[in-house]
């Protein structure tokens, strides 16, 4: 376009200019070439000033005279050509002649967008013919410009476009790249590079706050340089962002922050605290920063910390496209910061809870190590009295203690048991252990109860191995406590069926039925846990701690297995226990 202003209206100079933040940047030159190095140093805009203000007007251009020239004392990078085209060519005769051309005379036009901000601008020097341009040269010139001009606003369109594409596509990426599980720390890593690529930033520093106190001190503090590496942020810069972050939130609008305030472009907001932006400008001098860009993290009305990302000295100004997807950046990182904090409480309350839990455990096994040792005491000197020649009325209640202290001795050794299984550093030395001969050691422990009790025992169990890895004595309770609760739980005349099915699909199935009492469905989900026997009376009259089912879940779990329970009240119970087979 500027070469076809040279040739078709007939000037040696014509050159296009854009506005990038406060500084013309040539972007199209033709004319001689000793002066294109000259002509394409960077301008501030202001240097336009004194031509807007004194020029004369011709459409979108500027005519500004040499008289005015010479006032008006220009700076900036000016061309002035003393011998470009020769002397005025005459004109016919009757035909109006145009004043000659100055070299110091100067027409500029001013490109603008459509809410009239200044985009660039378009200037031609040196007319061949050595006059101003006549309305038919106006006329063309004019078309050219208002071409220029769109081209500009067209292309700044593309850039805007191609930026917030580029931004989405960071802002994605900045998402994707919180781990899903991640606590505040891993959070602030992965967060940094994701930043660093989208915005072109020198550093990163994310503050995260505790939104039920905002004044707490900050919960995590981390300023990253380019290459990632830890940097640290004064404890006074932090206290006052901490302070200023809930009204930058509030605001929604970003803050740009140049290093020194010469190079502020863009005013502050009268509400920043003026102490806060003198020490971040301190801040940044040290640590070689141009400008910063500082975002409120938050979700809802809770501001939950900010974010800072720097540009080197020399870097690109922070344009809109720029500062708005910064905005909605920290809309969605701090949606995400809340997950991660939310996780993290849950994670701390999980912590405390497993204290608890392991406190609990560690004082019941305590006090049944404690109960234990008086325990066997008294049942040992209550077998000794069974020995003594006592009266038929004494004997009576000696028989009486004895069973009292076996079921107390029995509880103990449950408690025991389920706590050494709950310990969450209890370790589990895995073996081969063959559950066939673990069922038929079962149905002999407790084939004379069944039998005293009326119940048909029968087991269904392969003649060959069923191995299993595990505990032996903790699968040998497993078996053993289902086969006796069933027995338990069977009214007289009732049977009990024992199956155990050969490796299938990498697992062993062991079943127990019976078609005993039944348990009732809104009891069956609590029915493994401790001390839990449901609200059957008759179950209740059958002596029982409620430990058995507890244990045979503990070890079903630590063996890598499942426990599922299939009853319906007076319809008898199945349980059925899956367990990865050798």
């Amino acid at each position: 376009m500027t070469e076809s202003v040279a040739e078709l209206i007939g000037f040696e100079v014509a050159c296009l200019s854009v506005v990038r933040g406060d500084q013309l940047i040539t972007i199209a030159y033709t004319g001689p070439e000793e002066l294109r190095e000259h002509l394409s140093q960077p301008d501030p805009v202001e240097v336009l000033d004194p031509v807007w203000a004194l020029g004369e007007r011709w459409g979108r251009f500027y005519y500004l005279s040499a008289e005015q020239y010479r006032s008006a004392d220009l700076d900036g990078h000016w061309a002035i050509i003393e011998d470009a085209g020769g002397a005025p060519v005459p004109v016919e005769d009757g035909a109006p002649a145009q004043p000659a051309w100055d070299p110091h005379d100067a027409l500029v036009a001013a490109l603008r967008d459509d809410a009239g901000e200044l985009i660039g601008v378009f200037s031609v020097d040196a007319p061949l013919d050595g006059r101003l341009p006549g309305p038919t040269q106006r006329r063309i010139l004019e078309r050219y410009a208002a071409q220029a001009e769109r081209a500009i606003i067209v292309e700044n369109e593309r850039e805007a476009l191609r930026q917030r594409v580029a931004l989405a596509d960071a802002a994605r990426r900045l998402v994707r790249a919180v781990p899903a599980r991640a606590d505040r720390e891993r959070f602030l890593a992965a967060v940094h590079p994701a930043l660093i690529a989208g915005f072109k930033g020198s550093g990163t520093w994310v503050l995260t706050l505790d939104p039920n106190d905002p004044t707490a001190p900050a919960r995590d503090s981390l300023a990253r340089s380019f290459d990632g590496l830890p940097r640290q942020v004064s404890d006074e810069v932090s206290a006052r962002l901490r302070a200023a972050a809930p009204r930058i939130w509030m605001e929604q609008a970003p803050i740009v922050l140049a290093a020194h305030e010469k190079d502020q472009h863009a005013p502050l907001p009268d509400w920043l605290d003026a102490e806060l932006a003198a020490f971040l400008r301190d801040e940044q001098g040290e640590r070689g920063i141009g400008s910063s860009l500082l975002v409120a993290l938050g979700s809802g009305r809770d501001c939950l910390g900010v974010l800072v990302i720097s540009r080197p000295v020399g870097g690109p100004e922070w344009s809109p496209v720029e500062t708005d997807a910064a905005a909605a950046i920290g809309q969605d990182l701090g949606a995400a910061l809340e997950t991660v904090c939310a996780l993290e409480r849950e994670r701390e309350a999980n912590q405390r809870l497993q204290a608890v839990d392991t406190y609990r455990t560690r004082l019941v096994s305590t006090l049944c190590h404690e109960l234990r040792t008086p325990l066997t005491a008294v049942v040992g000197n209550l077998e000794l009295l069974h020995d003594l020649d006592l009266p038929d009325e004494a004997d009576v209640f000696l028989r009486g203690m004895s069973r009292g202290s076996v079921r107390m001795r029995r509880v103990v050794d449950d408690l025991l048991t389920l706590t050494a299984l709950r310990e969450p550093q209890a370790p589990i030395e895995m073996a081969p252990v063959d559950l066939a001969s673990l069922v038929r050691a079962a149905g002999d422990l407790l084939a004379e109860p069944a039998t005293r009790g009326e119940v048909t025992l029968s087991l269904d169990v392969p003649p060959v191995p069923v191995v299993v890895p595990g505990a032996t004595a903790e699968l040998e309770q497993l078996v053993t406590n289902l086969v006796s609760n069933a027995v338990k739980y069977t009214d007289p005349g009732g049977s009990v069926r024992v199956a155990l099915s050969a490796p299938e699909r990498g697992t062993v199935r062991l079943v127990v039925t019976d078609d005993g009492l039944g348990i009732a469905p809104e009891e069956q989900e609590r029915l493994f846990e401790a001390f839990y026997r449901g609200g059957n009376p008759t179950a209740l009259r059958r002596p029982g701690s409620g430990l058995g089912l507890a244990i045979v879940a503990s070890v079903a779990e630590r063996h890598g297995g499942t426990v599922t329970l299939d009853s319906a009240l007076g319809r008898g119970t199945t349980v059925t226990t899956v367990l990865p087979a050798c």
